[in-house]
């Protein structure tokens, strides 16, 4: 069974980040809600009790009794202290699960750097960054552009996307355009959403291709 943040009982303890003890009838309770389906519908006594991960609810402790009970302090306590155990083990998995993306992360720079320094040539060395580093960003494409010549267009050099539209668009002018302006200014910018940045060359394709 699934429930939606502020549904239920359950669910307003999640959102509110708040401990709820109804002792009798807590069906009644105008924050229920009843599934038909579930034996906890007709149980008279509830205690909720929040999962807290760096100060968010994420979960949700629940106890539960057909008959009337009084949730002491010390059961309140007692629960709210296992909650917070079973918040700290989620918080170590997540930490876990960051440390082992990190250190994949790592390798992956220590590989591009092998690369660099390797005498291999220079399309090899482009393709395996472009490749890596789509890796490591979850990203749909990735590609690097290099000046020609005549410092007047940027043209793709490398990119790990499979589709052939987008690695034939045509090469990008340096002015008036936001690849261009990156180039002048020697900075790192952001775009958060192309169809709406003037300067970025091939929006439609860029829409096309999602």
């Amino acid at each position: 069974m699934v429930l939606k943040v502020g549904e239920g009982i359950t669910g307003w303890v999640a959102r509110e980040n708040q401990t709820v003890a109804i002792k009798a009838r807590a069906y009644k309770d105008p924050r229920f809600k009843s599934f038909d389906v579930l034996p906890e519908d007709r149980y008279e006594a509830f205690l909720s009790v929040p999962i807290i991960y760096k100060g968010k609810a994420v979960g949700v402790v629940n106890v539960q009794h057909k008959s009337q009970q009084d949730y002491s302090a010390e059961t309140v306590n007692l629960i709210d202290m296992i909650a917070k155990q079973v918040g700290g083990i989620i918080e170590h998995a997540r930490l876990f699960d960051e440390t082992k993306k990190k250190a994949l992360q790592f390798d992956s720079l220590i590989k591009v750097s092998h690369s660099i320094t390797s005498e291999d040539y220079l399309d090899e060395i482009l393709n395996l960054i472009v490749v890596v580093t789509a890796e490591m960003l979850n990203s749909k494409i990735c590609s690097i552009m290099l000046l020609d010549e005549k410092g007047i267009e940027l043209a793709i050099k490398a990119t790990q996307s499979l589709n052939a539209e987008y690695k034939q668009k045509p090469n990008i002018k340096v002015e008036n355009s936001f690849s261009g302006s990156v180039l002048k200014s020697k900075k790192p910018a952001s775009v958060y959403d192309v169809r709406s940045e003037e300067k970025y060359a091939y929006r439609d394709l860029a829409s096309k291709k999602g």
